[in-house]
């Protein structure tokens, strides 16, 4: 061996198994062939039924107003290529923000949901113990009273 393969660092070994990522210290940026094959996999029936993802419609409405507003104003002061590329990226934008508050307003909203449902089961079971209770301290003061 010479001293030059001394001085080289191991590299981490990768199994079948364990996806680079996972490493120990390592850092991954996705490549364009793994944001293709995820493309890949987005089907036309995907789009038929876009009303029923939560917040679509209304973030796709503010990516659309948005969008628009911004590309006719830059297309005032600059050529037409510059203003679409603006309009598309804040199209992108405007609707991928909205989205993601819409989604986090909605999952809040679900949150104190449950908390309400949680608090009113508790209330019903603490009703019924009462009941239960004054229920059976009746029973018996009657037959001890008795005949």
């Amino acid at each position: 061996m010479s001293s030059a393969d001394d001085k080289q660092p191991a590299k981490p070994s990768s199994t079948p198994d364990e996806p680079p990522s996972r490493l120990a210290g390592a850092t991954r940026n996705a490549t364009f062939s793994e944001w293709w094959q995820a493309a890949k996999t987005i089907r036309p029936d995907d789009f038929r039924n876009i009303e029923q993802v939560p917040c679509a419609r209304q973030s796709l409405m503010y990516g659309i107003a948005g969008g628009t507003a911004i590309g006719c104003t830059r297309y005032l002061t600059s050529n037409p290529r510059i203003a679409s590329n603006w309009a598309v990226a804040s199209f992108v934008l405007i609707s991928a923000f909205s989205w993601r508050r819409c989604r986090s307003i909605q999952t809040s909203q679900m949150e104190q949901m449950r908390a309400v449902k949680e608090q009113l089961a508790e209330k019903a079971r603490r009703r019924s113990a009462i009941r239960k209770e004054r229920s059976t301290s009746a029973e018996t003061s009657m037959e001890q009273a008795g005949p």
